[in-house]
């Protein structure tokens, strides 16, 4: 299950992201899956179970991304990553908990004094 990702910078200037979380097992492309799109937000809940199909085997690691969702203009900016190694988690219990993004994107500040957060001329 994937569950959530909190304090994501924002990218654009309205200060909010349209994202989605793409995990895969190190090694095997096949088992690359990505949530729903969650949209204008830095907090993203996603909640969304993935079933066994993506042939786990002991020794595994995991990449989870984070990424802004383009939409038509296909441009996907990754905000942060994180690798579970296999001694992190089991195949039958998971892993519960919270994970630091790396490869954190840099932030865009959205000006609060000007309309949609842009900078005035």
């Amino acid at each position: 299950k994937i569950h959530s990702a909190v304090g994501l910078p924002p990218i654009d200037l309205t200060g909010k992201n349209d994202c989605t979380c793409t995990f895969q097992i190190v090694g095997k492309s096949y088992s690359r899956s990505t949530t729903k799109t969650c949209f204008k937000t830095c907090d993203p809940v996603w909640n969304e179970n993935f079933d066994g199909k993506y042939r786990y085997e002991d020794g595994d690691n995991l990449v989870f991304e984070v990424r802004t969702n383009g939409g038509k203009a296909g441009k996907n900016e990754l905000l942060g990553r994180c690798v579970l190694t296999n001694n992190e988690f089991s195949s039958l219990g998971g892993w519960h908990g919270d994970m630091p993004l790396i490869d954190v994107a840099r932030a865009m500040i959205p000006n609060p004094d000007t309309p949609n957060g842009r900078h005035a001329p």
